[in-house]
C-alpha cells in the first residue's frame, strides 16, 4: 500500500507526534489570526455541505464532465448578492478543498454521506458530523482542568 503524501499546507509541525495543551483561551479577531480564519473557513464549508450536501454532490458530479483549464474563472457578475452565484462560488470552494483532500489521500468523503466526512479521525484533517440520538442529546464536551495559580 503506497504511503499517503504529506500535504504541505497542513504540516504545521516538524514531527508527526505532538501534544498541544491549552491552559487559557482568549477571544481573538478572526481577520487578525490566520489559523482562526482557516478554522472558520473549514467549519463554514462543513456546515454548508451538511445543509446542501445532496445539491453539492450533484454539482460536483456535473463538473466532472466539463473540461476546464482553471477552477475559478473570472466573470463579470451583474449582481454580487445573487444567491445562486453565491451558492455556485461555495460549490467551487468545496470542490477545490475536496480535490486537494483527494490529491493528498486525506480520506475525506463527500459522496458517501452527502457532506464532508472523514472515516479515520486520526487523519490530518477531520470532518466529524455529530448527530443526536434523541431530543435532549448534546454533543460531547471535553472537560478541562482549570490551571491552579
Amino acid at each position: 500500500m503506497p504511503r499517503r503524501k504529506q500535504p504541505h499546507l497542513l504540516s504545521l509541525f516538524e514531527k508527526e507526534s505532538y501534544m498541544i495543551h491549552f491552559f487559557e483561551i482568549e477571544q481573538k479577531k478572526s481577520h487578525e489570526e490566520p489559523l482562526i480564519q482557516l478554522a472558520d473557513l473549514l467549519a463554514g464549508m462543513a456546515r454548508f455541505c451538511r445543509e446542501n450536501g445532496e445539491e453539492c454532490a450533484k454539482w460536483l458530479k456535473s463538473q466532472e464532465k466539463i473540461d476546464q483549464l482553471f477552477l475559478f474563472e473570472y466573470e463579470e457578475l451583474e449582481s454580487k448578492e445573487d444567491p445562486i452565484i453565491t451558492k455556485q462560488n461555495r460549490f467551487k470552494l468545496v470542490s477545490y478543498l475536496y480535490s486537494m483532500c483527494k490529491r493528498y489521500r486525506l480520506g475525506v468523503s463527500l459522496n458517501t454521506w452527502k457532506c464532508l466526512w472523514t472515516r479515520t479521525h486520526s487523519n490530518p484533517i477531520n470532518f466529524w458530523n455529530y448527530e443526536s440520538r434523541y431530543d435532549k442529546d448534546k454533543a460531547p464536551i471535553r472537560k478541562y482542568r482549570q490551571r491552579s495559580e
